[in-house]
C-alpha cells in the first residue's frame, strides 16, 4: 500500500540519521537487496501524484537518501548509475525545484567521478546526456555549472558520448560560457578542443557553429592554443580543400602566423606548435603557399634557424621542426629561385647543418643535410645553377 511504502522511506531515512551506524555498510546492504531501483521507481510515481499533500516531503527525503548513497564507496555509486535506477530519475529531473535538483546534480557529479568507465557507460545507456545538455539552459548558474562538470566527465575519453552530446546541442551552450567568460570557461574550452572531428556528422554540427573560426581565435589563448591547433589539424586532414581555404582567409591566416612567430609565445608551446603546423602544411598545399608568401612567417622561421644550438631539448626540437617546415615549403614552391634569392633559405639551412654537425646533433644534422639536398635538386630543376 501507499502508506507502507512511505513508512519504509521514513525508516530508511531514520537509519541513516543514527550517527553511530556505519553509513557505507548500510548503503552496501541496501544495494545488495535491490533498494535503489525500487526507490527510483517510487520517486517517479510520487512525482506524478497531484492528489496528496505529503508528496513534496517524501520527494525531498528520497533525494537526500540518494545523496547519502552517492557519498558511499565505488560499488555503491556504481549501483546509482544503473539503467534500472537512472531511467526513473531522468524524466523527473528537469521538473524538480531548485533545491532538490541541485542535490541530485551533485549526486550525479559524484557518480560521474568514479574512476571506472562502468558508471558513465551505464548513465549513457540510460539516456542521461540529452537531459544534462537540456539543463545547461537552466536559469540558475548552480545547476548550469553542475551540468557542465558532469558533461566534462561523461565526455572524457568516450567518443560515443562526445557524439551524443554534440547531437544533443551542447556546442552553443559551451560557446556561450566562453563568450560570456563564465566561471567554467576553461572546462568549456577543454571539451570543445577535444571533439571527435574525424566523424563526418560531427563536422556538420561544427560547421553550423563556425568552429574553424573559433579554433583560430583560440590560438590567442595561452592555455589552449596547442589544443586548438591540433583540432584544426585533425579537421584539415579530414577535409583538406574546405579547411585549407578557410584557414588562408585574410582574417584567419594572420592569426596562425602570429602564434608561430610571436616572441610572446612560450618556447615549450612553440615546440608543440611547429610539428603540428608541419603536418598541416604537408596536407594542404594552399596553406603551404599562404605561409610561404608571408615575409613575417618565413623570416621568423629563418630567425629560428639562426639560433645558436644549445643542449636544450626544447630548443633543438624547435630548430628541427623549423628545418622540416623549410623543407616542405621549398619542396612545394613553384618559384624557389626567387624565394631563395629573397630569403637566402639555402644558406640558412646550410649554416644550421654545419652547426649541428659541430655540436654533435646527428638527427638535426641529417635533417638539415636532407633539406639541403632537396632544395638543391629543386633549384636545379628550375634552372638555377
Amino acid at each position: 500500500s501507499r502508506q507502507l511504502i512511505l513508512s519504509s522511506i521514513d525508516c530508511i531515512k531514520n537509519i541513516f540519521e543514527i550517527k553511530s551506524n556505519p553509513k557505507n555498510d548500510f548503503c552496501r546492504l541496501f544495494c545488495k537487496f535491490g533498494l535503489l531501483p525500487r526507490l527510483a521507481k517510487v520517486f517517479f510515481i510520487l512525482s506524478q501524484d497531484t492528489k496528496h499533500d505529503d508528496v513534496k516531503g517524501y520527494l525531498d527525503r528520497i533525494v537526500r537518501i540518494f545523496s547519502l548513497f552517492s557519498g558511499g564507496d565505488k560499488l555503491v555509486r556504481e549501483k546509482i548509475a544503473e539503467v534500472s535506477v537512472v531511467k526513473y530519475i531522468l524524466p523527473v529531473l528537469p521538473k524538480l525545484e531548485f533545491d532538490n535538483l541541485f542535490i541530485f546534480m551533485k549526486t550525479f557529479h559524484r557518480v560521474c567521478g568514479v574512476k571506472s568507465p562502468t558508471p558513465r557507460k551505464l548513465m549513457e545507456d540510460a539516456g542521461i546526456i540529452p537531459v544534462f545538455v537540456q539543463l545547461l539552459d537552466h536559469p540558475r548558474k548552480e545547476i548550469h555549472n553542475q551540468a557542465i562538470l558532469c558533461m566534462e566527465m561523461l565526455m572524457d575519453i568516450s567518443k560515443s558520448r562526445k557524439e551524443k552530446a554534440i547531437y544533443a546541442g551542447i556546442i552553443p551552450y559551451l560557446l556561450e560560457v566562453i563568450d560570456k567568460k563564465m566561471l567554467l570557461k576553461q572546462v568549456a574550452l577543454r571539451i570543445l578542443c577535444d571533439l571527435p572531428i574525424s566523424v563526418p556528422a560531427v563536422r556538420v554540427e561544427l560547421r553550423k557553429h563556425r568552429m574553424v573560426e573559433f579554433y583560430v581565435q583560440t590560438l590567442s589563448d595561452t592555455c589552449w592554443r596547442t589544443d586548438a591547433l591540433n583540432a584544426l589539424k585533425l579537421w584539415l586532414q579530414a577535409e583538406p580543400s574546405r579547411i585549407g581555404y578557410q584557414l588562408t582567409t585574410s582574417v584567419n591566416i594572420p592569426k596562425i602566423i602570429q602564434v608561430c612567430t610571436s616572441s610572446k609565445v612560450y618556447e615549450k608551446h612553440v615546440a608543440l606548435i611547429l610539428p603540428t603546423l608541419n603536418s598541416m602544411m604537408r596536407k594542404s598545399e594552399i596553406l603551404n603557399r599562404a605561409l610561404a608568401a608571408s615575409p613575417r612567417f618565413v623570416l621568423g622561421l629563418i630567425g629560428r634557424l639562426d639560433q645558436k644550438i644549445q643542449d636544450d631539448p626544447t630548443m633543438v626540437a624547435i630548430i628541427q621542426s623549423s628545418v622540416e617546415i623549410m623543407n616542405i615549403m621549398c619542396d612545394k614552391n613553384k618559384n624557389l629561385v626567387k624565394f631563395n634569392k629573397k630569403y637566402n633559405a639555402f644558406k640558412a639551412v646550410q649554416t644550421i647543418a654545419e652547426s649541428a654537425k659541430a655540436a654533435g646533433k646527428k638527427r638535426l644534422c641529417a635533417l638539415a643535410e636532407n633539406c639541403l639536398t632537396s632544395i638543391n635538386k629543386k633549384l636545379q630543376s628550375q634552372g638555377f645553377s
